[in-house]
């Protein structure tokens, strides 16, 4: 993808995105390599204590970390979960699903996650 001029991965664009939005900070949570990034692999971050907390209370309850969603926003107003999926392409998953339900369960709102349907411009 093309994000501001430079190419990227759409959970990264997502970022760019939440932060001009008037989030303080995001990360994408790389499920495929276990880590949390802010910018292109190779680099990686880790999460502020309390945004740990909350995504440590979520994974306890769904008994596994798999299903988080893409992206971990936060800033004044909490915190929100965005799942990026590609027009026509992907779908929701049973472990994200159950993320969300694990994330009611640990007291998150549905008004802290969004779905970002994206589509490469041809």
């Amino acid at each position: 993808m093309d994000c501001d001029g430079i190419p990227t991965f759409a959970e990264l664009a997502i970022i760019f995105v939440l932060k001009q939005r008037g989030f303080d900070d995001a990360v994408w949570v790389d499920s495929y390599r276990r880590c949390f990034r802010n910018a292109m692999p190779p680099a990686t971050c880790s999460l502020p204590e309390h945004v740990r907390e909350v995504y440590e209370r979520i994974a306890a309850i769904n008994g596994k970390q798999a299903g988080c969603w893409d992206v971990i926003a936060w800033g004044k107003d909490g915190i929100s979960f965005v799942e990026c999926k590609r027009k026509g392409k992907d779908r929701m998953t049973a472990n994200e699903w159950k993320w969300l339900d694990s994330a009611i369960q640990a007291g998150l709102r549905l008004d802290n996650f969004a779905i970002c349907e994206w589509e490469l411009e041809q």
